[in-house]
């Protein structure tokens, strides 16, 4: 029998548990301070809350997926050239400084419409919602994976109820919502991550002094990646309201130690689920690295990565 089919109850269970859990728990967002820039009785989110969401909006199914094929690609080359996309942040927390405390803008439109008149707000909105619409899609995309073969029906059904349920939630509270699960969702991960590496770290035959030293650092075997990925993350940022959305939501310095930390602590984790994607190179697995790396270590660990 399928693996993924074997394994689909227990997940069906599991993401509609966390789901409804993360519904219930979400506040009510009665106002639009609430709504749109996650205040919770008159108070701004904290470093913390603002680090922990910047980081887990980034790190959602396509890039830990990412992160794990390119280990299985390149070695730890790989998860270090995809983690150069996080340098995102720190730009991002710069820039959206000094557009704060030295130009006075409320928002990356307000800036646009100031300087560029609404045409090229327009144009602006346009673009990032073609950004969006493949972000959710393309996440989605990887979460229908794990439930059945593309164009199979378990595979959207997938789709469909995942996207239904976070929406749900969503709507409750809008930012506020997203700010608090991605707090919940952060300590998750932390912890779902250790267990992770801690079984594969303890598996019979696995050097992990080799793990951490695998790969080649040349512009053919990934370290190419990473300079195109540096390269982006001065643009990139901007093209995504998810991240330039939080920049504007709590104290200008407040938020720029968010963005920066952030930064580095997005690129540990990355690097550190690279190690999935690793240790199926060096098991001689091929196809999707959590996935593969599931099967062979079973059917818990799979729960786990999903």
């Amino acid at each position: 029998m399928d693996f993924l089919k074997e394994t689909s109850t227990l997940q069906w269970l599991l993401i509609i548990a966390s789901s409804v859990i993360f519904f219930i728990l979400a506040p009510y967002a009665k106002d639009v301070e609430t709504f749109f820039k996650a205040q919770h009785r008159g108070k701004k989110p904290s470093m913390v809350m603002l680090t922990g969401s910047l980081i887990i909006s980034w790190i959602f199914a396509k890039s830990i997926t990412n992160a794990a094929n390119l280990g299985l690609a390149f070695g730890l080359v790989g998860g270090v050239a995809y983690a150069g996309y996080y340098l995102s942040f720190a730009v991002a927390g710069i820039v959206i400084y000094q557009l704060r405390v030295q130009g006075g803008f409320e928002s990356i439109h307000h800036f646009l419409s100031s300087k560029f008149g609404k045409s090229a707000v327009n144009v602006f909105s346009i673009l990032i919602s073609f950004r969006l619409f493949n972000e959710v899609w393309s996440n989605t995309m990887v979460i229908g994976t794990y439930f059945g073969d593309i164009g199979t029906t378990a595979y959207y059904a997938a789709i469909i109820v995942f996207t239904l349920l976070t929406l749900a939630y969503t709507l409750k509270g809008g930012l506020s919502s997203s700010i608090f699960t991605d707090a919940i969702q952060m300590v998750l991960f932390s912890i779902l991550l250790v267990i992770i590496l801690g079984v594969i770290f303890t598996e019979p035959d696995v050097q992990v002094g080799e793990m951490f030293t695998s790969g080649t650092w040349s512009m053919e075997l990934g370290l190419n990646l990473f300079f195109a990925a540096i390269l982006q993350s001065f643009s990139y940022p901007f093209h995504d309201p998810v991240l330039t959305d939080r920049g504007f939501i709590s104290n200008p310095r407040i938020t720029r130690k968010s963005f920066l930390w952030a930064s580095v602590l997005g690129a540990i984790c990355i690097v550190l689920f690279s190690m999935v994607g690793v240790y199926a190179q060096q098991a001689g697995l091929e196809g999707q690295a959590a996935v593969e790396v599931a099967k062979k270590l079973g059917v818990v660990l799979l729960l786990i990565i999903n």
